[in-house]
């Protein structure tokens, strides 16, 4: 057997015991530092046709020359 099937697979009860669990919070708890809600991130409008229109036809998405010789 090598060094790494020699050690048991998780870690002895002394040393998982000798860890603090993270005090538990009340549910429904509001966090000071998080916003009230996230429907903004959520609900951001993605680009419609005619803004991925004029980028394609402006070269926006295309990447430059140099850039293609890299690869």
């Amino acid at each position: 057997m090598t060094e790494q099937t020699a050690r048991p697979a998780t870690t002895p009860r002394k040393a998982r015991d000798a860890r603090t669990a993270p005090a538990l919070q009340p549910l429904g708890r509001m966090r000071p530092d998080w916003p009230r809600s996230f429907a903004d991130r959520l609900t951001a409008p993605l680009p419609g046709v005619r803004a991925m229109a004029r980028l394609a036809r402006e070269g926006a998405v295309r990447p430059r020359p140099d850039g293609l010789r890299d690869t």
